[in-house]
């Protein structure tokens, strides 16, 4: 089980890191649980929206070198903020497929 962990904040910090090099691109998952969350109103969806689009824009400052003095290569707020999308993305992709599949079943 540790070693699954290991694997998947793993994969996740590499995940991570197409974001801070294009921060535009953590629009996509914001966008696409917004969508989500329009049609099915699931409060946790729409939450992971909101952390995703300000994910995206606290991201984007720290690209233009807005929020950090210029030393921005070790990202300690990594460490606090990957985790917390980890965990809500899981969350929602699982309680959207959930979602989706008890409505097929009625």
């Amino acid at each position: 089980m540790l070693k699954f962990l290991e694997n998947l904040f793993t994969f996740f910090g590499m995940f991570i890191g197409i974001f801070i090099a294009y921060p535009f691109f953590a629009l996509v998952p914001a966008i696409f649980f917004g969508v989500i969350y329009y049609k099915g109103k699931n409060n946790v969806v729409g939450v992971t929206a909101l952390l995703w689009f300000l994910y995206s824009i606290y991201e984007t400052l720290n690209f233009l070198r807005i929020t950090c003095s210029g030393e921005c290569n070790i990202r300690v707020d990594l460490l606090f903020i990957s985790p917390i999308l980890m965990v809500m993305t899981a969350r929602s992709l699982f309680q959207t497929i959930r979602g989706v599949s008890l409505k097929k079943l009625h």
